[in-house]
C-alpha cells in the first residue's frame, strides 16, 4: 500500500480513484473472452458468494485478504473451491484477481478482486453483464443501486461501475481512499 500511496501522492481523491480503477480493470481484458483455464473454478461448495460477502454493503468484508507463505485467501469460499492462488496479480495496484464461474444474487461473476498485500484498499466482484442490468438486479435483491456516493468515496459502501474497456461488463467495488 505504501508504494501505491506514494504513487498517487498529490492526486485528488477523484483523480486517484479514476487512475486506480483504470489500473484495476485493464487486466480484465485478458480474460474476458478467454476459455476457462485450470485456474477458473466452477462454484460447487457449501459457502455461497452471498455468504462469503457478508458485510459487503458497508465494505467490511471478513477474510477477504491473503495470509501465510505463500499467501492464500482466508475466506472459506476460496478454500472450498481450491482457489488458493489468483489467476492474475497486478503488482502495481497491489490487487489479486481470482477467476470464478459463480453468481451473486443471480448476476454472473467471473472475477473476484482482493488486495494482494496486507494493505487492503480494493475488493470487489466483476459481472459479465452491463452496468444497467446489474443495477436493476441489485436494486431488486439488495434494495440499492450502488451508485457513487459520499459513502463509496470514503470506502464505506460499494460502487457499481461500468468496466471502461468493456461496456458489456460491470464491477461492484469497495475502494478504500488513500491515506
Amino acid at each position: 500500500m505504501e508504494s501505491c500511496a506514494k504513487a498517487f501522492k498529490g492526486f485528488s481523491v477523484p483523480c486517484a480513484r479514476s487512475l486506480l480503477l483504470a489500473l484495476m480493470v485493464s487486466p480484465l481484458l485478458a480474460c474476458s473472452d478467454a476459455a476457462p483455464s485450470a485456474q477458473t473454478h466452477v462454484a460447487a461448495a457449501t459457502t455461497s458468494l452471498e455468504q462469503a460477502l457478508q458485510g459487503f454493503s458497508n465494505c467490511r468484508l471478513h477474510g477477504f485478504y491473503r495470509d501465510g507463505d505463500p499467501p492464500e485467501p482466508v475466506n472459506p469460499y476460496f478454500r472450498e473451491r481450491g482457489l488458493l492462488s489468483p489467476c492474475e496479480v497486478d503488482d502495481t495496484a497491489e490487487i489479486a484477481y481470482f477467476c470464478v464461474k459463480d453468481s451473486f444474487h443471480g448476476l454472473p461473476v467471473d472475477r473476484i478482486e482482493m488486495p494482494s498485500s496486507t494493505a487492503a484498499f480494493s475488493q470487489g466482484l466483476y459481472f459479465t453483464v452491463p452496468v444497467e442490468q446489474a443495477r436493476a438486479v441489485l436494486l431488486r435483491a439488495l434494495g440499492s443501486e450502488f451508485a457513487r456516493s459520499a459513502a463509496s468515496d470514503e470506502g464505506n459502501a460499494p460502487e457499481l461501475m461500468e468496466v471502461p474497456e468493456d461496456p458489456q461488463r460491470s464491477a461492484l467495488l469497495c475502494i478504500q481512499p488513500f491515506g
